[in-house]
């Protein structure tokens, strides 16, 4: 717990960037080895698993809001973050190498990958 003293000086400004662009580097680790772990010569499990890992990012890392959904929506400041990680090119979930290697996973030889 940070003083009332330290947010008068700035540090508590700069805790919190620090802590945001922690949490901003581990989500894109995150993305990377999910990415990584769904080679086509990769095992089952580990594909399993970076598919079941890039759900939850998703989920839990964009800004769509979905009527349908009573819980689970995203929070009010979401989009700010996402603005933010944009902008510093990180977090792309889609972008063109990353949807490649998603299409290869349509032509594993298991339902559960495909």
């Amino acid at each position: 717990r940070r003083s009332h003293s330290n947010r008068k000086t700035g540090e508590g400004v700069q805790g919190s960037a620090a802590i945001v662009s922690e949490g901003v580097g581990f989500v894109q680790w995150l993305l990377e080895l999910s990415i990584t772990s769904l080679l086509p010569s990769l095992n089952y499990q580990r594909k399993k698993t970076a598919l079941l890992l890039m759900e939850a990012l998703l989920e839990t890392c964009t800004d769509s809001w979905s009527p349908t959904k009573r819980k689970g929506q995203p929070p009010e400041d979401m989009t700010d973050l996402v603005n933010f990680v944009r902008q510093r090119g990180c977090w792309r979930f889609l972008s063109q190498p990353n949807l490649r290697i998603l299409l290869a996973c349509l032509m594993d030889g298991t339902n559960e990958i495909r």
